[in-house]
């Protein structure tokens, strides 16, 4: 940035409120080392750190989880209109039909000088606008692969591949006072507690990989409505329980892991209790990114 730029100042004033947290925290520590106009732009991150807060209050009280698409376009309107008063060009692109995402917000903002610059600010999926715009581009940087906490400081090189599981178990009804009897066995909910008992013994531990149950139901009439986030169960105190649905998420490094792991999560599943039966789905989601030299030879440049 130089001075004879065209709203400089209040290039600076937005820049420092959007990236400020992250890309100067260390600079202020090591200002001898600084130019004149990055000790300028670290000295206006210092005056203007209330900005900076108040922005990021608006920001995160907006509900803009990623199955809530038009909270996502209210945070990108916010940014948009941050952008747009300093000169950016912007435009909002949708996602592909289908994908039940919000999309992306895309910036410009031209140049004579210098190296073109492609600020990334969340990277889940690369679509075709992200790719072209990284081929118009000399230099990528993407803030989301870095994070910071207690034991220290960390870049990311590899990501775990998604994947989700649905667990159904089914059992012989009964009076709960006949439970555990050899014709009544011991109901859904103790099967499945079994089953989750067996993951959490079993499977944990295993280097990059985790599993976790997010929702359960059981009882005498379970229902679980269709996208699989919410249901409903009833039943009694004094009945052995005939139904029971877990459902959860799943992530490995690679491809061969997944497969190892779920061959092993439907062992468990198959060594019922007598009486019970269960059966496990698996749905995928995107793919895993294991490390590659390349990675780690950027990794040990950093």
């Amino acid at each position: 940035m130089r001075p004879r730029m065209p709203n400089a100042d209040r290039l600076l004033r937005t820049l420092a409120t959007v990236t400020a947290a992250t890309t100067f925290a260390s600079a202020a520590a090591a200002q001898t080392a600084l130019s004149p106009e990055e000790r300028r732009i670290v000295a206006y991150v210092d005056a203007h750190a209330e900005d900076a807060v108040g922005l990021l209050e608006r920001t995160v009280n907006i509900n803009s989880g990623t199955m809530n698409p038009e909270g996502v376009r209210a945070v990108g309107r916010i940014f948009r209109a941050e952008l747009d008063s300093i000169g950016f060009r912007t435009r909002w692109v949708d996602a592909a039909p289908g994908m039940d995402r919000a999309g992306h917000l895309f910036a410009e903002h031209p140049g004579s000088r210098g190296r073109r610059v492609l600020l990334i600010g969340h990277l889940d999926t690369v679509r075709r606008d992200l790719v072209e715009a990284a081929r118009r581009s000399d230099v990528a940087l993407e803030f989301e692969t870095g994070s910071r906490d207690e034991r220290g400081d960390y870049a990311v090189i590899a990501r775990r591949g998604t994947s989700s599981w649905t667990l159904r178990v089914h059992a012989r009804p009964g009076h709960a006072s006949g439970i555990f009897q050899p014709a009544s066995g011991s109901g859904a909910i103790f099967e499945a507690a079994r089953i989750l008992t067996a993951f959490h013994q079993e499977l944990r531990g295993e280097p990059n990989l985790t599993f976790t149950p997010g929702m359960i139901l059981g009882g005498s009439d379970v229902r679980l409505e269709e996208e699989g986030t919410r249901g409903t169960a009833s039943g009694k105190s004094n009945v052995i329980a005939d139904t029971a649905v877990v459902t959860g998420d799943l992530r490995a490094l690679s491809a061969e892991q997944l497969n190892s792991v779920r061959e092993r999560m439907k062992a468990i599943v198959a060594r019922s209790h007598p009486h019970a039966s269960a059966e496990i789905t698996f749905t995928d989601g995107y793919p895993g990114m294991p490390p590659t030299p390349g990675n780690q030879a950027l990794l040990d440049l950093l």
